[in-house]
């Protein structure tokens, strides 16, 4: 069920163009990803790589985007759509009129801004969306990152205990 403002908002296009979006997220199981990425979340005291969360996030979104483009969605559709959901997101203090409407995530301008300048080059004769150039450092990055949160847990864990013991007695 989509918020009846939500649905009322978009042309038929632009609607269109938002459920080829959602769908691309459903085909690539990003919702799966993104609920492994906050099981596996660090604690909250180590938050030094939250910005991976953030990163993950905005690529999926901007593969979204492009998967909806090659599907022969019209890019000034999916961009008014992605406009017109971010301000009613925005501009709404009713959670049921941006129910089920997840083209937009909630408190991520900066990645609705990436997205909206990469689709408006795009509609200005740009020939494709170009991957951000530090993409492939993260795919380097991440795994390092990762291999070093492993190795670091046997070492932590139990530090943490005894710090918690500690403060406890």
């Amino acid at each position: 069920m989509i918020g009846a403002k939500a649905l009322s908002s978009l042309a038929p296009g632009e609607l269109q163009a938002a459920i080829c979006h959602e769908l691309t997220h459903a085909r690539l199981l990003d919702n799966l990803k993104e609920l492994l990425l906050r099981v596996t979340r660090p604690p909250h005291w180590f938050r030094l790589f939250a910005f991976i969360d953030a990163a993950w996030r905005d690529g999926a979104e901007l593969a979204a985007d492009a998967n909806a483009l090659q599907q022969g969605i019209a890019a000034l559709d999916l961009s008014s759509a992605i406009v017109k959901i971010g301000r009613l997101r925005l501009d709404s203090l009713e959670v049921s009129a941006v129910v089920a409407c997840h083209l937009v995530s909630p408190g991520h301008s900066t990645a609705l801004a990436i997205r909206v300048i990469r689709l408006n080059a795009l509609l200005m004769g740009a020939n494709s969306l170009h991957p951000r150039p530090h993409r492939r450092s993260l795919r380097i990055l991440l795994p390092l990152l990762i291999i070093a949160y492993i190795t670091c847990l046997p070492t932590a864990l139990p530090m943490a205990h005894q710090l918690i013991e500690l403060l406890v007695r």
